[in-house]
């Protein structure tokens, strides 16, 4: 019975066609006869910092580029996201922004500080349309709002989408008591460890002032995310000051408590987890300082500008004019004075002298050791995000939640075929190794990426689901294509690729990364999760449980088929005891 249900259920959503809200045109807006999807727009959009050009199709419209704060350069380095600058000339909004600064863990390394900008991309329907905010993967160290394409999404769901840029690795999750506020004092009153956290607020509060510009209704924001962005989901859903910025959260294969023991995240990698305590932040600010000489006599010398090299004759003058005439430009590098935030972003001695490092160094310089791990005891994250979940200070908004089947294949495929599977499991859970290899018996490398499935990512999620569910309504969801395209990725023949971790991202974006090349029946899949996860974000609810894969969408009890009650019984605290 419950199956049937849950099948007329879905059959209903997949059928109700998207429809105009009765509430009527947004300014920007005009109708035309011909029909819902032939809507025409105005090319210009204007935001309460200025007016933007965007894109325009037949079935929607886009807007790439906006700056939605400062650019977090000089004195803003490491300091909360402040306005930025208006300007009256319509900015070119046709082509998308920089990367932030990061590795090359995303296959495109980036030297660009100034790069706190989104994308809106929106229906030529009429009426108040739901709005999602997305955050990207990549571990809060690499990726970017425009890597994602969101256009089938908005055009399938009749959703407002907004991609937004955020700090990543050690331009966000830098610490040290040297910004004002810290010292002895905790917790911390100056937020520290944790920009990036605060860079995607800037942008919810962006949303809410700007969202009807495009069509959105600020009153129905869904925040979601992938891995990394599906970890800052949680961490929103547990931060005070996201409070009211959003209606729905969706995690997309990462949570609260995600964590992962020796091996388990990549061969080679230590155990650990997205998130440290702001001592454990501080220490590795330490670290960096002590690495590049800061607190010495002879600290390096300052860039002279946000792409790290100094200005030509030429630019000089122009630097210092006015950003409305730079309607198509980026605006000039600014000094907190400049910007009028003369202490946003005031710090002494350490901070100082890292601050005068240049953007390229400080990537390369946290390349073999990254700093990634956000830090919580500060006013951003009062307490560590898996311990908020359990005392229930969180925000009551429905959540949808959900893993790929086969999430630990993108690690255990390229484990060295040379290690012992037995090795494997005594390096990652030393005395419980026997017991896991009791539940696991078949030793190989397809074995090994079950466990990491299990242990790092599905009962971890189903953890802090059932905290969530306990005063929230909760939705559940596995993608299970085991025959999804794998991009770039090439898996050996012991180990195919199934629904590995972030296979879903193509059945919801254009992912730029990971381009994929669907059947028919993908298609068609790939338009049923669009309805749905478009009808969460306009209404908080979908059918709970379901397994996703062409033509065998069914109610999956997830807990029984990934031992999670073996896991639950043996998964370390998720914050460490002092």
């Amino acid at each position: 019975m419950k199956k049937l249900l849950v099948t007329v259920a879905l059959l209903t959503l997949i059928a109700t066609p998207a429809t105009a809200n009765a509430a009527g045109h947004v300014d920007s807006l005009t109708d035309n006869a011909a029909g819902p999807h032939t809507v025409s727009r105005s090319h210009t959009v204007r935001t309460d910092s200025g007016p933007v050009r965007g894109t325009v199709t037949q079935d929607y419209a886009s807007y790439q580029d906006i700056p939605f704060a400062a650019a977090p350069v000089g004195d803003l380095r490491w300091a909360p996201p402040q306005p930025p600058q208006p300007w009256s000339t319509p900015r070119d909004g046709t082509k998308p922004s920089p990367r932030c600064a990061q590795t090359a863990g995303g296959g495109t390394p980036s030297e660009q500080e100034d790069c706190l900008y989104l994308n809106v991309t929106t229906p030529n329907t009429h009426g108040r349309k739901p709005v999602m905010v997305w955050f990207h993967g990549g571990g809060n160290s690499y990726g970017a709002a425009a890597d994602f394409d969101p256009h089938r999404l908005v055009v399938g769901g009749d959703v407002v989408v907004v991609t937004t840029n955020f700090r990543q690795g050690v331009f966000s999750a830098f610490a040290s008591r040297d910004l004002p506020g810290c010292g002895d004092v905790r917790p911390c009153k100056q937020v520290s460890g944790d920009f990036g956290l605060q860079d995607q607020q800037a942008a919810l509060r962006w949303v809410q002032r700007n969202a009807a510009a495009f069509g959105g209704d600020p009153h129905n924001v869904t925040i979601f995310g992938e891995s990394g962005g599906a970890f800052d989901v949680c961490a929103q859903l547990t931060s005070p000051a996201a409070n009211g910025l959003f209606h729905r959260a969706i995690m997309n294969s990462g949570s609260c408590s995600t964590n992962w023991p020796v091996n388990g995240i990549k061969h080679g990698s230590p155990a650990g987890s997205p998130w440290q305590s702001l001592a454990q932040a501080e220490a590795q600010g330490d670290a960096l300082a002590a690495k590049f000489g800061c607190g010495t006599e002879a600290p390096p010398t300052k860039p002279s500008t946000t792409r790290d090299h100094p200005p030509a004759e030429s630019d000089t003058t122009a630097a210092r004019q006015p950003t409305e005439s730079n309607g198509s430009n980026r605006p000039p590098a600014m000094s907190s004075a400049a910007t009028g935030h003369p202490s946003a972003g005031a710090g002494t001695g350490v901070v100082d002298c890292l601050r005068r490092v240049p953007a390229r160094d400080l990537v390369s310089g946290t390349d073999v050791t990254p700093i990634t791990a956000l830090a919580y005891n500060t006013p951003t994250l009062p307490e560590h995000p898996a311990t908020a979940l359990a005392e229930g200070r969180f925000h009551r908004v429905p959540v949808l939640t959900g893993n790929t089947r086969d999430e630990g294949r993108l690690t255990g495929a390229f484990a060295p075929a040379a290690v012992p599977y037995a090795q494997l499991l005594r390096d990652a859970f030393g005395s419980l190794g026997d017991s896991v290899a009791t539940q696991y018996p078949v030793p190989s490398r397809l074995t090994w990426s079950a466990v990491l499935t299990d242990r790092v990512w599905t009962c971890n999620q189903l953890k802090d689901a059932r905290e969530l569910g306990k005063r929230t309504p909760v939705y559940h969801y596995e993608f299970a294509d085991r025959t999804a395209p794998t991009g770039f990725f090439q898996f050996p023949p012991d180990v195919p690729g199934g629904a590995f971790h972030s296979t879903d991202l193509t059945y919801l974006f254009d992912y730029a990364l990971f381009p994929a090349a669907f059947t028919a029946d993908q298609q068609r899949l790939s338009d049923t999760m669009i309805r749905l996860w478009a009808g969460f974000a306009r209404t908080g609810w979908m059918p709970d449980s379901l397994s996703f894969a062409p033509n065998d969408i069914h109610p999956v009890d997830l807990g029984a088929e990934h031992l999670c009650d073996f896991w639950w019984a043996n998964l370390p605290a998720p914050v460490p005891a002092p």
